[in-house]
């Protein structure tokens, strides 16, 4: 194997032996010390190889030995060589080959971001992109750091980030911040107040000094259980007040659906365009202008391109414009009814999702052309909060 890797890389001939008495010019070839392999003979017709240098040295054996030789098939480095100054195309094509990945290896080819639903990654790759990481730009000019502390900086919905690079490509990975309510240290002293309004139900002061009782109003505000004391010394009795106090509320929710409604609605008539996107700069592919519609929606959809399921630093993005046209529909109220039910469910299981429902009431009346759907919430929930008593001696 290595040496046939040896005889393609000088190159080697095969030649044809003409003449009565091959043999008498092959001995004459090994007096000489010059290499024949791979000799046979089919009737009259003799052929062997030598190496493409070694061929001119042939010259004196064949005489002496009274053959002719001519060379029927030429292998190896040089022929190609010669092969490919004849068409500079070719050499051309295979410098740029070996060179141009080397070349634009040094470029940024990809961004791409993960490891969030909260924020969008493209939300992502934009401050990326504002902060230098985006295709085109050279690698050595990415401060990766600097990067990671303006995510942090300019998307406060963040806990953690990282910029890695990966080849050509650079791979964001980020954390959401987890939304924590706000906690108070129980060495803080502090007072119980009402979130909202209703009737106490149940104390439930595992700290501090209740100042209200079952069956008592309160607004939202009032002091439901107090952290601050006077003892019968004169001195001040400081405490983390904290329980639950359970009252009866109740709740007002409304939603107001127009029986009359504009709304938008496609005419059919679309445009699109095409461009081609290598390195962060955009080369059209549609001479088509874009449309002069007063109204319409514009959508964009972007394929980046890869080969052998490697990303390439293209993608192929088409953009659709479809005119829009403004439409006045009529809905009867059973219809209108329907949504602002459906809104007002998602209100109370957003807005109520800790508290025990007792009862509700929904009405709905017809106003001037809209439906206006009203739910009243009576619930048992814990309307407690925390206020911290800030105090000097």
């Amino acid at each position: 194997m290595l040496l046939e890797l040896i005889r393609r890389l000088f190159g080697y001939v095969r030649f044809r032996i003409i003449g009565r008495a091959p043999e008498t010019f092959l001995n004459a070839a090994a007096l000489q010390g010059i290499p024949v392999w791979r000799v046979s003979a089919r009737g009259e017709v003799c052929t062997a190889h030598t190496a493409a240098a070694d061929y001119a040295r042939l010259r004196p054996a064949a005489r002496a030995g009274g053959v002719r030789l001519r060379v029927e098939q030429k292998n190896g480095l040089p022929f190609w060589m010669l092969h490919i100054r004849r068409r500079p195309g070719i050499a051309v094509g295979l410098l740029i080959f070996f060179t141009a990945p080397m070349f634009l290896s040094g470029f940024v080819w990809q961004v791409d971001a993960n490891g969030t639903e909260t924020v969008p990654a493209e939300r992502v790759v934009q401050v990326a992109a504002a902060c230098g990481v985006r295709p085109g730009v050279r690698i050595r000019s990415v401060d990766a750091e600097q990067v990671r502390l303006a995510l942090l900086t300019q998307l406060p919905e963040l806990s953690w980030t990282a910029v890695n690079r990966v080849g050509s490509c650079y791979r964001i990975e980020v954390r959401a911040r987890s939304a924590q309510p706000e906690l108070i240290d129980e060495t803080t002293p502090c007072n119980l107040k009402a979130r909202c309004g209703g009737v106490i139900v149940r104390v439930q002061a595992e700290d501090g000094f209740a100042v209200v009782k079952p069956g008592d109003v309160v607004q939202a505000g009032d002091l439901l259980a107090e952290g601050l004391r006077v003892d019968a010394a004169g001195g001040t009795v400081l405490h983390h007040a904290h329980g639950k106090v359970i009252a009866l509320t109740a709740h007002t929710f409304q939603s107001r659906q127009p029986l009359t409604r504009t709304v938008r609605l496609p005419t059919g008539r679309t445009v699109q365009r095409r461009r081609l996107c290598a390195f962060g700069v955009e080369l059209p592919l549609s001479l088509q202008p874009a449309p002069g519609y007063a109204e319409y929606d514009r959508a964009v959809q972007t394929q980046p391109l890869n080969l052998f399921g490697i990303a390439l630093p293209l993608s192929v993005s088409a953009e659709t414009w479809t005119e829009q046209c403004s439409s006045q529909q009529t809905r009867d109220s059973s219809e209108a009814q329907q949504a602002g039910a459906l809104e007002l469910e998602q209100k109370i299981a957003s807005e109520l999702a800790d508290a025990e429902i007792v009862s509700r009431r929904d009405e709905t009346v017809t106003r001037g052309g809209t439906v206006i759907v009203t739910a009243t919430v009576t619930c048992l929930e814990d309307i407690s909060c925390p206020e911290p008593i800030y105090w000097s001696e």
